[in-house]
Order: C-alpha cells, then structure tokens, then sequence
C-alpha cells in the first residue's frame, strides 16, 4: 500500500505518516489503535519483535480484551510521560520504557512502584548512544 493510501487508511495527514516512517515523530495511541484495530500486533508495533500481523485466532482474543489493553497502555504512556519528567527519549527506547511499564501494570504492580523504578529505567535510557551502550561519563 502506498503512504497516502496507509495515511488515509489511519485518518492521519501522509506527512504524519511520513514523519513516523522517518523516526521523526511518535505515533499517538489514536494511531496505535487504529493499527491494532486493522490488525498489527502491538507487541511488534512497540518493541519491533514477534510477528506484525495477528492471525485470525489471535485477533479474535485481542480484540476481547482490547478495551482493557487500551486502558492499561494509555496508563502505561502517562507512567512513562511521569517518569521522563519532561525528558525525551528515541523511538525504540520509548517503546522499550513503556513496554516494561505495560509488563508491570498487567502484573499487578501498583502505580507508585512503577514511578519508583522507570524513573531510573528512563535515565538509564536516555543515556544510551543509538548502539544501546552508555554514554558520556565513565560508562
């Protein structure tokens, strides 16, 4: 499928869509939505690993608890927003701070406890070069 149909697809502007296909923009949790919605499975969506598409026998059990997942990874993007206080992260280590969130969250860890390690988590992670090795400092 071409940009502009995909973009049109997701009901988003083609230079939106182009700016995520660049690394230069997020997609929202509207578009994530509408990505799981048309069947891309979010673990791939987030961590890039796993299959991208859901077969009709996964999709069928995702979509029976998808409000549930929408609710506990809108939480998990608030946690991660808490924990970068302001800071930003690449893509992948976004997804990376957010997935372990989202891990917590479904496991039962309550809010506060969450705070308590991804704040460390998100320093770990914005120190890291694009090679995933520390930066700066004495390593």
């Amino acid at each position: 499928m071409s940009q502009k149909g995909f973009a049109e697809k997701l009901g988003i502007p083609l230079r939106t869509y182009q700016t995520f296909e660049q690394n230069h923009r997020e997609p929202d949790l509207r578009v994530v939505h509408a990505l799981f919605s048309d069947g891309w499975s979010i673990h791939w969506l987030l961590m890039g690993v796993g299959e991208p598409r859901l077969d009709a026998v996964e999709m069928a059990s995702e979509s029976q608890s998808q409000a549930l997942r929408s609710d506990e990874l809108k939480m998990s993007i608030q946690l991660a927003e808490e924990a970068l206080d302001g800071g930003k992260l690449g893509p992948a280590d976004y997804a990376e701070l957010v997935s372990l969130i989202y891990d917590a969250l479904v496991n039962g860890l309550p809010s506060a406890q969450i705070i308590a390690f991804a704040r460390p988590a998100a320093r770990g992670l914005s120190h890291r070069g694009n090679d995933g090795k520390a930066v700066g400092g004495t390593g």
